[in-house]
């Protein structure tokens, strides 16, 4: 962990989580959108366990420049499409997988909300790093569900607390994603509090590439080394 720490070439942000158990039975939407799909879910907790009720999954992206507007309209398209007026109407809680590096934030003592740090390495975008992303979301998606209150997740932050499925709870806890990207998050405690670490390790640099490695670098834009050598 510490070596990781040493070797990563941006800083780290520490934050606090807090975990409740919820014991509320109506359907909750999950919303993912990483660096090629946007998956949704329509999930219900009964019982102790989590059943999907339906799910949806395409290619989101396009050639166009994305602006905070036309991200969340486009996103809102969609999961009007998805969710019927019926189910809108029992549906109070939305998660969004927001699958980017994000500085994470309480908004309510419940949500949590998160100002955009990078958007992607091929996506283009206006004015989306250092946009509120959950608010904004979440305001969109109130014309069609009332009374919505949507929080801020990631692959990075829901990985590890994964770990909560566990006993006993381990003290540290690391998350490795591979997939169109990579990444690692760790979870551990530190004086009785929860603390969480989002690496963003994928744009680690003190690495040996390879002959392929260096072929693939120099075709490719900067930065995002290690990603390059390690993910799909």
């Amino acid at each position: 962990f510490q070596k990781t720490l040493r070797d990563s070439n941006r800083n780290f942000t520490f934050d606090h989580i807090r975990i409740t158990n919820s014991k509320n039975h109506d359907p909750i939407l999950i919303i993912e959108l990483g660096g090629t799909f946007l998956k949704l879910f329509i999930i219900q907790k009964t019982k102790g366990k989590i059943k999907i009720l339906k799910e949806f999954k395409k290619a989101f992206y396009q050639n166009i420049i994305y602006s905070p507007q036309i991200l969340f309209k486009r996103l809102a398209s969609d999961i009007f499409t998805f969710v019927t007026e019926k189910e809108r109407s029992s549906i109070k809680q939305a998660y969004f997988l927001f699958n980017y590096s994000q500085k994470l934030f309480y908004r309510t003592p419940q949500l949590l909300d998160g100002i955009c740090e990078n958007f992607g390495k091929d996506h283009l975008s206006r004015d989306i790093i250092g946009h509120q992303i959950g608010q904004g979301l979440e305001k969109v998606l109130q014309d069609e569900f009332k009374n919505l209150k949507l929080s801020i997740s990631s692959d990075a932050l829901a990985g590890v607390l994964s770990v909560y499925q566990k006993s006993p709870i381990p003290k540290i806890f690391f998350n490795l994603i591979a997939g169109t990207g990579t990444n690692l998050s760790i979870l551990y405690q530190k004086e009785e509090k929860l603390q969480f670490c989002n690496t963003e390790f994928g744009n680690f640099e003190n690495f040996s590439p390879s002959s392929f490695d260096l072929k693939l670098i120099k075709k490719t834009a900067p930065g995002y080394q290690l990603e390059k050598m390690f993910s799909g």
